[in-house]
């Protein structure tokens, strides 16, 4: 919503919003010191679904870095079942800096962290829409258990990142109106009502139990990126084998499991969570199966979260095939070996789909003696590819 636009709640406001239009919106004033550990307490005592921040503390790709027990009030937080959303930042990554430039709270795994898309041009068609050369980005290298070292990227998804006619924006003390305004913390919005809206949908028909659940929501608005790798000065779509460092599972596209744009073939989306052990995998139905010709695309993302990234779990998630011909389990696509937490397939090949009985497999190369806890969703599809 439009909340410098004059009035409250109208008929003409609303008409100025394009993400979550009948949303409540809280505000949560801080200033210095620890008020915001004061506003992310009270939003979630208040009840709201979703906490979305426009503000970065610096300290670039700091995995360790904390401030007034923050940290550990984003993960109660979400632990509430509130989602919190943050702007990567405005900092594009420099050598010295290792290429990786993404603000605090951002790099937490508990804040879903949100590039912006450079909309500057608003007659560009969406799929020459790149990211924008001002957002910060990038991955750190970590140990996971078995003393393997993994990627963690650390942009979730991006969003539109440009703003035409704000109206009655202030920067800098100055108050313009029908400016052009840039940053990710334009992006973050975008993103926040669609965490709200894809809750929404949930509890709409009948998942209540994920909708509840904040991680579960997260894994499902991940599922919704199209997977699209923008690198600087020659985007590309990088569909089955790595996270992208900018712009993590990509431009987010929503998508609802009762929406027509997934198309008029069978499909079926799946979502849920469990526990895993190290040596088990688990196994989820794509169905139908065999896959009939008139599916298109499979998409399917896998989550886990780690709130002080120690003894992280190593994952693996893989579309198999379980009805080749000869018997036994053909592994069709594996996610990338070289990332953790956060893991993207994608099938578009026909031969890939067509006539086979499609799996989704979660595998537990090494956890703690606990198991690690995964979110999962996944969908196939029926209609044209770049919707996807």
């Amino acid at each position: 919503q439009d909340t410098n636009f004059p009035g409250f709640s109208t008929s003409d406001q609303r008409r100025r919003s394009g993400i979550a239009r009948e949303a409540e919106i809280y505000y949560y004033a801080f200033g210095q010191g620890c008020a915001l550990l004061t506003a992310v307490e009270e939003a979630v005592s208040d009840g709201v679904d979703v906490i979305t921040l426009s503000t970065t503390g610096g300290h670039d790709c700091d995995l360790e870095f904390d401030a007034c027990s923050l940290n550990a009030a984003f993960s109660n937080a979400v632990d509430a079942g509130v989602i919190v959303v943050s702007g990567s930042g405005n900092d594009p990554p420099e050598a010295a800096d290792g290429y990786c430039s993404v603000d605090w709270p951002a790099v937490r795994s508990s804040v879903l962290s949100v590039g912006a898309l450079d909309t500057y041009e608003d007659t560009l068609s969406y799929e020459d829409t790149e990211w924008a050369d001002f957002q910060s980005y990038g991955d750190k290298t970590i140990t996971v258990l078995g003393n393997a070292t993994k990627e963690l990227n650390l942009v979730d998804l991006v969003a539109p990142g440009y703003v035409r006619y704000a109206f009655g924006y202030t920067r800098w003390g100055i108050v313009t109106y029908n400016a052009v305004e840039a940053g990710t913390s334009f992006a973050t919005p975008v993103v926040s009502g669609i965490a709200g809206l894809t809750r929404e949908w949930l509890f709409d028909i009948g998942w209540s139990t994920y909708a509840n659940s904040a991680r579960s929501v997260l894994v499902n608005m991940m599922l919704m990126g199209d997977f699209y790798a923008g690198l600087l000065g020659a985007p590309t779509a990088d569909y089955n084998y790595s996270m992208s460092d900018s712009s993590g599972f990509g431009r987010i596209r929503a998508h609802w499991p009762n929406d027509v744009s997934l198309g008029v073939g069978g499909w079926n989306w799946i979502t849920g969570w469990h526990t895993l052990t190290t040596g088990n995998a688990h196994y989820y139905n794509l169905g139908p199966n065999p896959m009939p010709t008139d599916i298109e695309g499979v998409k399917v993302a896998v989550t886990w979260f780690d709130g002080d990234y120690q003894d992280l779990s190593d994952m693996r998630l893989s579309i198999v095939d379980l009805c080749p011909q000869g018997g036994g389990e053909e592994t069709i696509r594996t996610a990338s070996t070289f990332q953790t937490m956060k893991l993207h397939v994608q099938l578009k090949s026909d031969s890939d789909i067509h006539g086979r009985c499609l799996y989704v497999k979660i595998s537990a190369i090494q956890t703690d003696a606990n198991g690690e806890q995964y979110f999962y969703a996944g969908y196939i599809y029926s209609n044209a590819e770049g919707l996807h």
